[in-house]
C-alpha cells in the first residue's frame, strides 16, 4: 500500500465540496489542484487506482483524463497543459464579465 502522508500537505485537505466528485474538474477545482505542493502525489494516488470507480478530481486529473493516461492517449502533463489553458480561459471569461458589469454600472 502506497504511504498517503502527503495528503496531510494537500492545498484541499479538509475542503468538503462536490467539485471534487465530478468526472471533469471544475476551475474550482483546478484552482486547488494547480497550487497544490502535492499534485503530483495525488495524481499518482488516482491513476494508481485502476479499479476504483470513483470518478472524482485528483491532482488536477478527472475520472476521464485517468482513463486516456492509462491508455496512454496522453501525459499527465499534457492533460495538465490542457487543464490549465480551460481554466485561464474560464479565468479571462469571468474577468471580461466582472470589466463589462463595471462599464455598464457608469
Amino acid at each position: 500500500m502506497r504511504d498517503v502522508g502527503w495528503m496531510q500537505e494537500a492545498a484541499c485537505s479538509g475542503v468538503v465540496d462536490e467539485m471534487w466528485d465530478l468526472s471533469t474538474p471544475t476551475p474550482d477545482a483546478l484552482r486547488f489542484c494547480f497550487r497544490c505542493p502535492v499534485r503530483q502525489e495525488c495524481a499518482d494516488y488516482g491513476l494508481d487506482r485502476v479499479n476504483a470507480s470513483d470518478a472524482g478530481v485528483l491532482g488536477g486529473l478527472g475520472y476521464y483524463d485517468r482513463q486516456k493516461v492509462r491508455a496512454g492517449k496522453a501525459t499527465v502533463r499534457d492533460v495538465w497543459r490542457y487543464r490549465i489553458t480551460q481554466l485561464a480561459a474560464a479565468d479571462w471569461e469571468a474577468a471580461l464579465d466582472e470589466q463589462y458589469v463595471r462599464e455598464m454600472a457608469r
